[in-house]
């Protein structure tokens, strides 16, 4: 058996690494736009993602209401109104009441200054 002689390596002839040229249809630009795309989609989940919170904390802010005031709903229509008012950035809000014939108004606000809102005698 004849033993064979090591490979020899052989050395390929081609072109060096270059840095890359832009090309001339703007590709240059598209991690910049890619970048400006991610920007506006991670803003735009921050934004929805207050929105949520928002809901969150007025809802909570609703229900500790209708534990504490079990036997009178007035103080919950009103905080039903207010909420509702912010939430939705509105300039009135009105909550009714239905009493399985007539339809009542419960509670009325109305937004004052920049951030508040302030109850309305619907009566």
């Amino acid at each position: 058996m004849r033993r064979r002689g090591k490979p020899v390596k052989r050395r390929v002839q081609g072109q060096r690494a270059t840095a890359r040229s832009p090309r001339k249809n703007g590709s240059a630009r598209a991690p910049q736009k890619r970048l400006a795309d991610v920007l506006g989609q991670l803003q735009m989940r921050d934004h929805e993602l207050g929105e949520a919170l928002e809901r969150q904390l007025a809802t909570s802010e609703v229900l500790r209401l209708i534990s504490r005031f079990q036997t009178n709903v007035e103080p919950v229509f009103d905080a039903i109104a207010a909420k509702a008012l912010d939430l939705c950035r509105a300039t009135t809000g009105w909550v009714y009441r239905f009493d399985g014939e007539l339809i009542h108004i419960a509670a009325a606000h109305t937004a004052v200054g920049r951030h508040g809102s302030r109850p309305v005698n619907p009566h």
